[in-house]
Parts: C-alpha cells; sequence; structure tokens
C-alpha cells in the first residue's frame, strides 16, 4: 500500500510535466521531410525521466522489502539464540 502511494505521488509532477511539455507552443520540431513523422523533443525527455524515477522508485522499494525480510530473519535468530534454541 505504501510503494503504490509512493509510486503515485511520484508519478503525478511526471503527468503534470507531460501535459505542460505537449501544450508548449514554442518548440518546433525537427521536419526532416515533408511526410516524415513529428515526435516532439519534450515528449522524450518526460519519457526518460518517466523510466529513471520508476526504476529508481522500484530500486528503493526492492532494497527496502529486502531489509525489512533480513530484519525478521534476525529477530528469528535472535530469539532461537535467547531461548536456548542450540539443541
Amino acid at each position: 500500500m505504501l510503494a503504490r502511494t509512493v509510486t503515485l505521488l511520484l508519478m503525478l509532477p511526471l503527468v503534470v510535466a507531460s501535459r505542460a511539455a505537449l501544450a508548449a507552443d514554442d518548440y518546433v520540431p525537427y521536419n526532416a521531410g515533408a511526410g516524415a513523422e513529428q515526435v516532439s523533443a519534450p515528449l522524450f525527455v518526460v519519457i526518460a525521466y518517466s523510466v529513471i524515477w520508476i526504476a529508481l522508485v522500484g530500486f528503493v522499494v526492492s532494497v527496502w522489502r529486502r531489509q525489512r525480510q533480513l530484519e525478521r530473519e534476525l529477530e528469528i535468530l535472535r530469539q532461537q539464540l535467547e531461548g536456548g534454541g542450540g539443541r
């Protein structure tokens, strides 16, 4: 639940930035040819930053989950050692 909320909060500025980039009227795209399809550069920038942020958030969440699992395992080991878990 926390990871989903964090992801949504991090994606909100990206959505707003992408809308602003698409609405920018001062950009004139490169015209390679008369029949060529044109894609605006700000869209690529927004996509690149989105991918980077999503990867970063995924990495942080992954490390956080692994750390929680390790803390649980350490607590189990600590209880076994304190309770005379040795046979």
